[in-house]
């Protein structure tokens, strides 16, 4: 059975449209696919991690208990981690730089600790030091000539030069 053929090409404009519809479906559900998979390993997964999500959030909007909250966000995490997905590999990265600003931030703690036990112990020598490594530091890479007090007429000559001056210029230093 065919439409009268004065009324064929608009059926067919209508069939076309309706293979063009499915053809879009079907191409976004492969986007949601790859999609899925790349960010939480599987549809399966991502479907999961979803649905964990959902039962947090509806936690925080009911006002539930705080521990409840963490222990929920706990298995939010530990699905994204098990997934293996592109999420994961971010989760791994934010919790790998929070454990090293968290150790940063205790070294330096115990460091200043130890500064100030230290200073307790012995705050003239304390300060002597920190003179003294200060002094260090600002001369460091600087020609220094010691000199004794006591010497009557004392002469300087130098050259105030670099020490590169008449170097190879063109061959790069190895310390550089």
């Amino acid at each position: 059975m065919h439409p009268p053929s004065d009324v064929a090409p608009k059926f067919e404009e209508v069939v076309i449209a309706e293979q063009n519809r499915q053809s879009k479906i079907e191409t976004a559900l492969g986007a949601e696919v790859e999609l899925l998979a790349g960010v939480a390993g599987s549809v399966e997964s991502a479907r999961e991690i979803v649905e964990a999500i959902d039962i947090l959030d509806d936690m925080r909007t009911a006002g539930a208990d705080e521990q409840q909250q963490a222990e929920q966000e706990a298995i939010v995490v530990d699905l994204i981690a098990d997934a293996r997905g592109e999420a994961a590999i971010v989760l791994a990265g934010a919790q790998a730089q929070r454990w090293n600003k968290h150790m940063g931030a205790w070294s330096e703690a115990i460091r200043y600790e130890g500064m100030v036990e230290s200073y307790r112990a012995s705050p003239m020598v304390y300060r002597a030091r920190m003179y003294f490594d200060t002094l260090q530091q600002s001369i460091a890479g600087s020609r220094l000539f010691i000199v004794g007090s006591g010497v009557a007429d004392l002469h300087i000559r130098g050259e105030l030069q670099t020490e590169k001056v008449g170097l190879d210029l063109f061959t790069k230093d190895p310390n550089e």
